[in-house]
């Protein structure tokens, strides 16, 4: 983007009104220089915002007159130039990480937005550079790549046999446990199916694991026949983990356990017994991972249910139940607690693993719950998961452990609440929204912009959500319009065509009272969102019935220039219900089941071309890697948003 004005100014008072402008929209460091790319130290620095102090050691006093090469090593500066002269020649904005250099010596990193400026004949006058200090960011990612340098390690001395295979199925790692238990050298078996670690009967049931979307982050057993080297199969049982990286690629961690009967039951369970099992570990501070699942909001829904509450409410908790026991395995307990609600106990996964699962546990309860008792709509499900201490005291009975637990878990849980009020209250007053380009295969920027919460927020939210308090969605969701408006109003006179896309989820408007709560804002747009706006409708349940989605159309296009859906599902069935005047969906990457061999299932591919057939578009979102860019692209895919 560039940056253009009616005369070329180049005197003090201009610059610094420029500079003021920028700054009063930012509350990071800015810089205006002139446009001198060939001189060796770079441009001359005109103006300067008080920030740059922070991060420099230098007031803008002193900066002033000064090189734009004062605050770079030599050595790194060469790459500024090089950056200087791409934007100069593009006449487009780049944002890059650089490190810079404090007057003390010391280096720091910064994230650098740099724009140039030109007037009316097309010449360049100016540079204006807005940058934030990442250097904690950065630190955190070199700290990564240590962590993952000691977990490749750890990975080799783990006594039970794993194996890492990559998005196609291929072994990627594997430990020399594989070795030891099953025969199997790393060359037999690098590069190679890891399907071939299981008796060929039970393969097909492996792979449709690995290959279901639904199932990402959460940790599935399957009873199976392991292959042992010049030996006949074993019982046995696979552990598989399927686990998106932020960089889009998705690897399947595999634990090969032997002599598991694929008959074998599990034994009577109880919390007495688990925590027994926690003292006698032998660790310093034993403890047990427990979660706590609720249903919450019903309290309205009684009062209008009258004496039909009763059989309904037998209804929902068996309906629970029987979804919850559905996602546990051997050594797993649950019971059912006196506020609506079921204390679970995980005996194979840590806390954050927990955390996924019972969400997960969480949705299905919701989505099963809407589909057969409609009458539950306002109900909510919230979902819990901590590592929680046990002391011996406590042990007196199945009673005291579970009071114990419970009692735990909830102060952990208020804890984890207020952090997460606390980080919105403090960041919808002081952040804004994070603005981001979707691209084309090639990578490029299109004329689609989409808006969201920054992760701080965003994650406040979901912790949110997952207590089943959805309050602060409203403010969330009213804070993304405010973000889409003020990119309309930036880009005014530079932005004909280009397309704003903000989100809604669909429970927000099914809440009455936030529905119009969040439709009053949208009206003071106007003809911001008229002309540029479109809004995203999210978390739409995949049974909803047409005539709802009709609906919520007129009532939004009249507000927005149109509205976009979210594919709940990849059924093509689901199509079916968008209102013709749809032309713009979405959908997750995680949501895109692939094959073996690292295609897009046969089902995806039929929604991308009925879509196309009625000249929708489709933006597949949460992309990083340009590998799964490629591989969509060749079957019609064109649009794709970054992670958020």
């Amino acid at each position: 983007m560039t940056i253009a004005m009616a005369e070329p100014r180049n005197d003090s008072y201009f610059i610094n009104l420029l500079g003021g402008v920028i700054a009063s929209q930012s509350n990071e460091t800015v810089i205006v220089t002139d446009p001198d790319i060939d001189n060796p130290l770079g441009p001359v620095i005109q103006f300067a915002t008080a920030a740059v102090e922070r991060t420099s050691g230098y007031t803008p006093r002193e900066l002033v007159g000064r090189r734009l090469g004062t605050l770079f090593a030599a050595d790194k500066f060469v790459a500024v130039l090089e950056m200087l002269r791409e934007v100069a020649a593009s006449k487009q904005a780049v944002i890059v990480d650089q490190e810079a250099r404090h007057r003390t010596g010391r280096g720091h990193w910064l994230e650098l937005s740099t724009s140039p400026v030109f007037d009316d004949a097309g010449k360049l006058i100016h540079f204006v550079r807005v940058g934030r200090d990442i250097s904690a960011r950065k630190t955190a990612e070199l700290g990564r790549e240590s962590t993952q340098r000691l977990l490749a390690s750890v990975f080799g001395v783990i006594n039970e046999p794993l194996a890492v295979a990559d998005s196609a199925g291929k072994v990627v790692m594997a430990n020399t446990a594989v070795t030891r238990r099953l025969g199997w050298s790393i060359f037999d078996l690098m590069g190679k199916p890891v399907l071939n670690c299981l008796a060929e009967a039970d393969r097909p049931s492996l792979d449709g694991m690995m290959t279901s979307a639904s199932a990402l982050d959460q940790t599935r057993q399957l009873k199976c026949f392991l292959e042992v080297k010049g030996k006949q199969p074993v019982a046995g049982e696979v552990e598989l983990t399927s686990i998106r990286q932020q960089d889009g690629n998705l690897y399947h961690v595999l634990t090969l356990r032997l002599g598991a009967s694929k008959d074998a039951v599990d034994k009577d369970w109880t919390f007495e017994l688990a925590v027994r099992q926690a003292l006698s570990s032998g660790n310093q501070d034993p403890s047990v991972v427990a979660g706590k699942l609720q249903l919450v909001g019903l309290e309205a829904i009684k009062e209008s249910l009258g004496d039909k509450w009763q059989a309904l409410a037998e209804r929902a908790h068996s309906l629970a139940e029987r979804t919850i026991q559905n996602h546990l395995r051997h050594g797993d307990i649950f019971r059912r607690t006196k506020d609506d609600g079921y204390l679970v106990l995980f005996s194979h996964l840590s806390a954050t693993e927990a955390q996924f699962k019972a969400n997960a546990i969480a949705a299905e309860i919701k989505e099963k719950l809407l589909g057969e008792m409609p009458e539950l709509a306002e109900a909510r499900v919230a979902a819990f998961s901590s590592t929680v201490p046990v002391e011996q005291s406590e042990t007196k009975n199945e009673e005291t452990i579970v009071q114990s637990i419970e009692r735990r878990l909830k102060a952990e849980r208020n804890r984890v609440e207020k952090e997460a009020r606390d980080a919105l209250t403090h960041g919808l007053r002081s952040m804004r929204a994070i603005s981001a380009p979707v691209l084309n295969v090639e990578g490029k920027p299109t004329p689609i912009t989409t808006i969201h919460l920054p992760k701080s927020l965003r994650e406040a939210v979901q912790s949110l959500h997952s207590l089943g308090e959805i309050g602060y969605e409203l403010e969330a969701q009213t804070f993304l319009l405010a973000g889409a408006a003020e990119q309309v109003l930036a880009g005014l006179g530079h932005g004909a065509g280009k397309i704003i896309l903000t989100q809604v989820s669909a429970e927000t408007l099914a809440n009455a009272r936030m529905s119009e709560a969040w439709l009053k804002v949208a009206r003071t747009l106007g003809d911001a969102a008229k002309s540029q706006i479109v809004v995203e409708l999210r978390d739409i349940p995949a049974d909803v019935a047409a005539t709802r989605l009709t609906d919520l159309t007129m009532r939004l296009s009249s507000l927005f220039k149109s509205v976009a859906f979210e594919l709940p599902t990849v059924d093509s069935a689901f199509l079916g219900k968008l209102p013709m005047s749809t032309k713009l969906a979405t959908i997750t990457l995680a949501k895109i089941p692939w094959s073996s061999t690292g295609e897009p299932s046969p089902a995806f591919c039929k929604i991308v071309k009925s879509l196309d057939l009625r000249q929708r578009r489709l933006i597949v979102r949460e992309i990083a890697s340009p590998a799964k860019r490629m591989a969509l692209g060749k079957i019609g895919v064109t649009l794709f948003a970054p992670p958020e």
